[in-house]
């Protein structure tokens, strides 16, 4: 939850949300699935949220090699793959 693939993104296509109980209850099941409990909060029950625009992508990877995990939490797919899961959510 560092975002800095969404720092580093030069057309803001992956964007962080902080989602609390209530936005959580409204939202869609592909997001419920893949949301996580958010850190350092405060004491704030939040969930966090990474939502990445894939038509808006350029495909320059500046997202993926940025990202400090030893196993990547940025893997490229190609765009029908993508769009393909999503048509599934």
């Amino acid at each position: 939850q560092c975002n800095q693939c969404a720092s580093v993104c030069p057309h803001a296509v992956i964007r962080p949300f902080l989602i609390n109980d209530e936005e959580m209850a409204k939202a869609p099941r592909g997001v419920k699935d893949h949301a996580l409990e958010a850190k350092g909060t405060k004491g704030e029950k939040l969930s966090f949220k990474i939502q990445v625009s894939p038509l808006d992508c350029t495909g320059c990877e500046l997202c993926v090699h940025e990202c400090p995990t030893k196993e990547k939490s940025l893997v490229m797919v190609p765009l029908q793959e993508e769009m393909d899961f999503g048509e599934q959510e």
